[in-house]
């Protein structure tokens, strides 16, 4: 017996929706520019205010997410705005009173393992997720380098990049088929001049890269 089930809408909900098909229809194409105002800017903004932050790019294979995420020479990602943007802030509002240093770190989560991409030793080896009671869950023995512009990011991520797992797929010879996860630490020091006592505030913003 055939049933005929009589389709239902579907309504779907986004706080933003990008039409990036052809850049010649001005009134509606959403270049790299857009998308930091939108996700960007307010990510920024949150860390400097000390909270945790995180963009998650997720998809199938040759649908955008590097291109969103690092870009290209002549429209740099998310990643690339975001630090340029924040160093460019913390000389802004560094101040006698008010210091900022940038820590980054990045890792891989391969067939449920975590590696480390920037070990200096180019150790291979799995690290431990653990749970700390006042931070949450963190990777034991994860580096974290101190970088001072956006050229020691760009440098630290590039040699990440020759480290990550890849393999072939019907649709990229040579597809990532890890998901990275780059960290960027910002610690905020705030000390009284009269008494010499600093407060310091850390925001953890996540940038994340995966697959399907």
């Amino acid at each position: 017996m055939l049933v005929h089930i009589r389709a239902q809408p579907k309504v779907f909900a986004y706080d933003y929706c990008f039409w990036s098909m052809d850049e010649s229809e001005k009134d509606k194409f959403a270049g790299q520019d857009v998308v930091f105002q939108c996700l960007g800017e307010s990510l920024l903004d949150n860390a400097f205010q000390g909270y945790n932050a995180c963009i998650f790019a997720y998809g199938q294979t040759g649908s955008g997410k590097s291109y969103t995420m690092m870009g290209s020479v002549d429209q740099p990602g998310l990643i690339p705005r975001l630090c340029s943007s924040l160093f460019e802030r913390t000389l802004k509002e560094q101040r006698e009173e008010e210091s900022f240093t940038v820590e980054v770190s990045y890792m891989e989560i391969y067939n449920e393992k975590v590696r480390d991409l920037l070990d200096p030793k180019g150790s291979r080896a799995a690290l431990r997720v653990r749970e700390h009671k006042v931070l949450g869950p963190y990777v034991d023995g994860l580096s974290r380098l101190a970088v001072a512009s956006y050229k020691d990011i760009e440098s630290l991520m590039s040699e990440g990049n020759k480290s990550r797992t890849v393999a072939a797929t019907n649709m990229n010879e040579e597809s990532s088929r890890s998901h990275a996860v780059f960290n960027i630490i910002l610690t905020h020091t705030l000390k009284d001049l009269q008494s010499g006592v600093c407060l310091q505030r850390h925001a953890n913003t996540q940038l994340a890269l995966s697959f399907s």
